[in-house]
């Protein structure tokens, strides 16, 4: 092909790999124009036809000079691609990180067919140097975090060469990673009584019809105390024997008053001179009666005995 100086110079003549197409139309200005084939880029265009004097076209055609021909032989030079931002999806946005977990991602592929090959993500965690992890042919990627229990911040690009995608960033908590603790069981919360102002004791009013004295309660019932047995009755029991029947006197001694502080066992309510206490009831009239026989009888062998030893002394 021609060089810039072809016109000063005859010998200004360049060399290159290319392809012809007598499809495409192209024009001046057109050079350095990529030629693309669906997502693949193919070359760049180099020459075309040129129109007669009188703006003529005797034959379209446009070439153009292959792509990795052109890179071979300028060092130092890419190809500028279209990359897609990585995505996370592992752990979900929200969750918690555990150090040394493995943290995975995609780049997605649209508009492209494919993700460029040859493509990384370049990894920035907060306070460290970048570094770069590779990108399968299916974008994924992934790298292990740090072993660190502090918040996980970190950016991620795709790169390609000295294609950038553009960052996105990233923020994951630390789990809980201490021994776990016991789950308290809930208890159901407690009402705190109101404090009550303190309210008067009654007055007792004298039942009516309409307000009745209410009942007392019953006492509970007690274990009876065992009762002692009543004591023996220490008078002496009378006599069973028959008493031998005496002759009453032939004359009735005069009575004489009864002493003081003596009881009366009579079945009357005589209190006789010397204020004599009542003591006694009816029932006691048989037993007087016995003590009074009793007596009398030994007033009488008195007598007798006493009247037997003066005779026997003369």
């Amino acid at each position: 092909m021609p060089g810039p100086d072809y016109k000063k110079n005859a010998n200004d003549i360049r060399a290159f790999d290319g392809f012809l197409s007598y499809g495409v139309q192209s024009s001046g200005g057109d050079s350095g124009g990529p030629y693309l084939s669906g997502n693949y880029a193919l070359g760049t265009h180099s020459a075309g036809d040129t129109p007669d004097a009188n703006g003529n076209v005797v034959q379209n055609f446009a070439v153009a000079a292959t792509l990795r021909d052109s890179l071979a032989v300028l060092p130092g030079y890419q190809l500028e691609l279209f990359l897609n931002k990585p995505a996370i999806t592992a752990p979900a946005p929200g969750e918690t990180y555990k150090p040394g977990q493995v943290l995975s991602g995609q780049v997605p592929a649209a508009p492209a067919s494919a993700v460029a090959a040859g493509s990384s993500v370049r990894i920035t965690i907060q306070g460290k140097d970048p570094f770069d992890v590779p990108v399968d042919a299916a974008g994924k990627w992934s790298f292990t975090a740090p072993q660190s229990a502090d918040t996980l911040r970190f950016t991620a690009e795709t790169v390609n060469g000295f294609s950038r995608s553009g960052v996105s960033s990233f923020e994951f908590a630390a789990a809980t990673t201490g021994p776990p603790t016991a789950t308290p069981t809930p208890t159901a919360p407690t009402a705190t009584p109101t404090p009550t102002a303190p309210t008067a004791t009654p007055t007792p009013t004298a039942p009516t019809a309409s307000n009745p004295v209410p009942s007392s309660p019953a006492p509970a019932p007690t274990t009876p105390a065992p009762i002692a047995p009543a004591p023996a009755d220490p008078s002496p029991a009378l006599p069973t024997e028959t008493p031998a029947v005496v002759p009453p006197p032939a004359a009735s001694p005069t009575p004489s008053a009864p002493p003081a502080d003596l009881a009366n066992t009579g079945g009357h309510d005589d209190r006789g001179a010397g204020g004599l206490a009542y003591t006694g009831a009816s029932g006691l009239i048989t037993a007087a009666a016995w003590a009074a026989g009793a007596l009398a009888v030994g007033l009488l062998l008195m007598v007798l005995v006493r009247r037997r030893n003066r005779r026997a002394s003369r």
